[in-house]
C-alpha cells in the first residue's frame, strides 16, 4: 500500500525537483493545467499538494 503523499514527493523527485507550474511542459498540457489548479484552488488537494512540494 502507498501512501499518497510519498507518490507525490517521487514525482516532484523524477520531474528534477520543479513543481508543476515550473515543469516545460506542451501548450495543452500547461491550459489543462492552469484549469486544473483553478479547480482545486482552496481544497485539501491543494493543501497535500503543497505540502509536497507539487506546488
Amino acid at each position: 500500500m502507498f501512501d499518497l503523499r510519498d507518490l507525490i514527493t517521487s514525482a516532484v523527485k523524477l520531474a528534477d525537483g520543479k513543481t508543476l507550474p515550473e515543469m516545460d511542459l506542451p501548450l495543452k498540457d500547461r491550459l489543462a493545467l492552469r484549469e486544473f489548479l483553478k479547480k482545486v484552488q482552496g481544497t485539501e488537494i491543494e493543501k497535500l499538494l503543497r505540502a509536497c512540494g507539487a506546488l
